[in-house]
């Protein structure tokens, strides 16, 4: 995009960063999974509808897309905990990796979901990610019901971002996020209240574990929803989508510096991380190249 400039980029790389930093804080704190992602949309869903009243925007979703939405917001909230479940009993790095998998499963989910014939070369690079996959579980078999819940998570991430792609034309990103992250905290309220969980002793954590799970929920929820949203103004999808696939390498990277020894794979781990991540990054290439090549066509 012409409007792009250097520090654009350099906020999303920040944003990104942020992302892959909130898998390590998932595991260093010490409540469950399921608490967790409760402070954490509980948090978040304040910290944006304060941010929405105050600059005045708009809150209303129309009759007709409200449960949609709904279902995205439950989406979303199991999502993330299977994503920090996957991290508390495996580690960071395999999560990450397995995660990596999500822009794939997307590329399978969207022929169907919109009901259009699958590519050839999304077949091809689906084969490429299941033999990454298995160099990964090959190596790490241990760790079976981590990379099992992680790929829950990169399926539930898929379904998420299909939904919202249909909710986005209809409705405000700004409301439909607040909205969403506020239901899946209703949600797990109350799966938390039927648990017997939703009581004073949920409250009463430590202050480390609530500076985590504030950082997670101010920054690395609130704040990069709301600004990658603002940097499309100036960054292409592409540019973007292609940037995302940065997060397992940031975020397995810090995980390293961290944790150190925990964090550290055998060599075939990476190799089998690496080809998940190239045949990613090779979809979004060959999608971006099919794409120009039709406009200069029309043109």
């Amino acid at each position: 995009m012409q409007n792009a400039k250097p520090i654009h980029y350099l906020q999303l790389h920040f944003i990104v960063l942020l992302w892959g930093f909130s898998g390590v804080l998932g595991k260093l704190i010490s409540f469950g999974a399921l608490q967790l992602v409760w402070y954490r949309l509980g948090i978040a869903s304040l910290v944006l509808f304060l941010y929405t009243v105050i600059r005045r925007k708009t809150l209303k979703i129309p009759k007709s897309i409200q449960l949609l939405s709904a279902i995205a917001g439950i989406t979303i909230a199991v999502h993330w905990i299977f994503f920090f479940y996957a991290i508390k009993i495996s580690n960071v790095s395999i999560t990450l990796a397995c995660m990596s998998t999500g822009a794939f499963m997307t590329a399978i989910l969207e022929p169907i979901w919109y009901k259009r014939k699958m590519v050839l070369y999304e077949l091809l690079l689906g084969l490429l990610v299941i033999i990454g996959l298995a160099i990964i579980l090959e190596v790490q078999f241990e760790y079976l019901m981590g990379v099992i819940s992680a790929l829950i998570a990169a399926l539930l991430s898929s379904v998420y971002s299909l939904i919202n792609g249909q909710l986005i034309k209809k409705a405000s990103s700004n409301a439909l996020v607040v909205q969403q992250l506020f239901i899946g905290f209703l949600f797990l309220s109350v799966i938390l209240w039927f648990n017997s969980e939703l009581n004073i002793e949920l409250l009463s954590i430590d202050k480390m574990d609530l500076t985590y799970v504030s950082i997670i929920a101010v920054f690395c929820t609130a704040y990069a929803i709301k600004a990658s949203t603002e940097l499309l103004k100036y960054i292409s999808p592409y540019s973007m989508i292609l940037t995302l696939n940065m997060e397992p390498i940031y975020g397995i990277i810090l995980a390293v510096l961290i944790f150190k020894e925990s964090e550290k794979m055998p060599a075939l781990f990476y190799l089998g991380a690496l080809i998940i991540l190239i045949s990613v990054v090779l979809d979004v290439m060959v999608k971006f190249w099919s794409k120009k090549s039709q406009k200069q066509r029309l043109e």
